[in-house]
C-alpha cells in the first residue's frame, strides 16, 4: 500500500492528538448538561471556560463581543444569514442581499433560500466598485470568504468595510480558511460578524464559531433553550467545544509556524513542481494568499484525469466539491482562460506537512502528468 500524501487539507483537517483527549472525558465522566445547577452540570464550568476563552483569543475578541459556539462553520455562516432575515428584514423591511460569487456552499444555498422568501440576492466579485454597484437602500448584509480555500487568495477588506458601513449594510466574513493561517483582528477587518469551522484547524467537523462584534444586533437560528445566552437553542455540545478549544489553542501556537515553515514548504512545493514540469502555471503567486494553499494549472491535462491519478499514487488533492465550487468554476471567474482553468488542482499542505512529502509529491505530479500527456494528447486546444 502506498504512503498517503494528504495535501486536502482546506477540504478538512486530521484532528490533533491533544483535540482527541480533549473531547474523551465528556463521554465517559463529565457528560453532564452545563446549564444546570447541580454537580453534574457545573462540574463542566472549568472546561467550557477554558475553551470560551481560547476562542476569544483565536478571534483577538474584546470582552464584549459575542463569540458563540456551533455546530460547524456552515451552521455559523446560515446563523448570520438567515437570522439577518428574522431579526432584520422582517422588521425593517431591507430584504436586499449580497454575497461573493465564488462563495462556497452554505452561503449560496442560504442565499437561495431568501431568494425563494422573495429577497432579492446580488453575486458579485468583492471588489469596491462592486460592491458600490450592488448596494441599494434595502440592503441588510453582504457576506464574503475571507480567504479562498482552493485559490489560497485573501479578499482586502478594509475599503469594502468602509462601504457597507457607510450604507448601513451588516458585513460578514467566512474566514474558516484564514483561521490558524493567519493572524486575525475583527476590527481591522471591518466586519460586524465573522464564523470559523472547526475541521479546518485540526478540530473536529461538529465544531464551529460565530464572533459578532460589540453592540451588534446578535442573529439567531435554532432556537430552543437558554444556553449560550439563548443565542443558540439546544444543549451545549462541551465534548465538541472542549476539542475546538484545544484546536485554537494549537492554532494559536502554531501561527507563526504556519507563516514560516509551512509557507517555505508550499514555495518548496511549487519550484519543484515548476522545475519538473516548466509548463505547469502557480496562479495568484504574486497576489497575498493564504501561506499553505497552492493553485496550479497543468495545461494539457485535465483536472479529473489528474486527480485520479494522483489518488492512485496516494497524493490527495482538490479540484472542488464538497463545501466549495468546482476550481474551474472559480478560475474562469478569476478570468482565467480555459484551458488554464479545466487543467488546474488545488493543494493546501498542513503544520503536519514536512519536506519529505513535499519532495516526493512533486515526482508524483510529474509522473502522473507525463503519463497524462503521452495518453490525451492534452487539452490546450479547448476554449
Amino acid at each position: 500500500m502506498k504512503n498517503e500524501i494528504y495535501f486536502d487539507n482546506s477540504q478538512t483537517t486530521k484532528p490533533s492528538k491533544k483535540v482527541i483527549a480533549a473531547m474523551h472525558p465528556f463521554f465517559t465522566e463529565e457528560w453532564g448538561v452545563f446549564s444546570q445547577p447541580h454537580q453534574k452540570g457545573q462540574e463542566l464550568f472549568p472546561a467550557v471556560r477554558r475553551a470560551y476563552e481560547s476562542l476569544y483569543r483565536l478571534f483577538s475578541a474584546k470582552e464584549e463581543d459575542t463569540v458563540i459556539f456551533t455546530a460547524s462553520g456552515a451552521e455559523a455562516v446560515n446563523q448570520v444569514i438567515q437570522g439577518t432575515y428574522f431579526d432584520i428584514t422582517l422588521e425593517t423591511g431591507k430584504n436586499h442581499f449580497i454575497v461573493g460569487k465564488t462563495d462556497e456552499a452554505p452561503a449560496l444555498m442560504a442565499m437561495h433560500r431568501l431568494e425563494k422568501a422573495g429577497c432579492p440576492v446580488t453575486q458579485i466579485t468583492p471588489t469596491v466598485q462592486n460592491v458600490i454597484e450592488a448596494i441599494t437602500p434595502r440592503t441588510a448584509l453582504a457576506v464574503f470568504s475571507w480567504g479562498n480555500g482552493l485559490t489560497g487568495q485573501v479578499l482586502e477588506t478594509e475599503e469594502i468595510a468602509k462601504v457597507l458601513k457607510e450604507r448601513g449594510v451588516k458585513f460578514h466574513l467566512d474566514a474558516s480558511h484564514v483561521m490558524g493561517k493567519m493572524w486575525v483582528d475583527p476590527l481591522e477587518t471591518g466586519a460586524t460578524s465573522i464564523s470559523m469551522s472547526g475541521d479546518l484547524i485540526h478540530g473536529v467537523k461538529s465544531s464551529g464559531a460565530l464572533w459578532v462584534k460589540a453592540k451588534e444586533v446578535v442573529p439567531t437560528l435554532l432556537m430552543g433553550g437558554l444556553e449560550q445566552a439563548g443565542y443558540r437553542g439546544a444543549l451545549l455540545d462541551t465534548a465538541s467545544l472542549a476539542a475546538l478549544g484545544e484546536a485554537a489553542s494549537e492554532a494559536i501556537e502554531g501561527l507563526d509556524y504556519m507563516a514560516t515553515e509551512v509557507s517555505r514548504l508550499r514555495g518548496k512545493f511549487e519550484s519543484l513542481v515548476l522545475k519538473a514540469i516548466p509548463e505547469a502555471k502557480v496562479h495568484f503567486r504574486s497576489d497575498f494568499r493564504l501561506p499553505h494553499i497552492s493553485c496550479m494549472s497543468f495545461p494539457g491535462c485535465a483536472s479529473e484525469a489528474l486527480l485520479y491519478l494522483l489518488n492512485q499514487e496516494g497524493l490527495m488533492a482538490s479540484m472542488g466539491g464538497g463545501l466549495q465550487q468546482q476550481i474551474g468554476f472559480v478560475l474562469k471567474a478569476e478570468s482565467i482562460p480555459d484551458n488554464e482553468a479545466l487543467s488546474a488542482l488545488s493543494f493546501s499542505l498542513s503544520r503536519e506537512t514536512t519536506d519529505k512529502e513535499v519532495e516526493e509529491a512533486a515526482k508524483i505530479i510529474e509522473k502522473c502528468v507525463k503519463h497524462l500527456k503521452r495518453a490525451s494528447g492534452g487539452i490546450d486546444e479547448l476554449k
